[in-house]
């Protein structure tokens, strides 16, 4: 058994082997193997923010989707796939962006990352924006 990924999930690490078992989860602070959990899923982030217009705006957003079918995966598919659905997540996300707040800002988005979750609210898009002349918090918008 060969190890030929290892990537955080929470408070697990997802481990991908070349043979089988393919997928395995570890306790970060144990070491020790456990049952895999039930949902995973992929979150994206993405923030721009400009000065364009009239006043300036904060635009972050986060995308969340259900990726539990890499359990049926070998392992080089499942990193090929994590990375497909990455990319797919910040398309959308960009789409979303430029649909709510104009073309303008997508030049500013920036790419903040992505995370392996076991748990989410809720599968979408969750866009939270400012305008941080007037106001101190974030408004959040859920978008399908």
């Amino acid at each position: 058994m060969v190890l030929i990924h290892r990537e955080r999930v929470d408070d697990l690490f997802l481990e991908v082997y070349e043979e089988r078992p393919f997928i395995r989860f570890r306790d970060i602070r144990t070491g020790r193997y456990v049952k895999r959990p039930e949902h995973l899923y992929i979150q994206v982030v993405v923030s721009a923010e400009t000065t364009a217009g009239k006043e300036p705006i904060e635009v972050e957003a986060h995308a969340y989707q259900d990726i539990t079918e890499i359990y049926r995966m070998t392992g080089d598919e499942v990193i090929d796939y994590l990375y497909e659905k990455q990319e797919e997540l910040y398309d959308k996300l960009l789409c979303e962006i430029e649909r709510w707040f104009g073309p303008y800002i997508v030049e500013y988005a920036e790419r903040k990352g992505r995370e392996l979750r076991k748990e989410v609210e809720a599968e979408g898009v969750l866009m939270r924006w400012r305008h941080p002349k007037r106001y101190k918090t974030f408004r959040e918008m859920w978008t399908e």
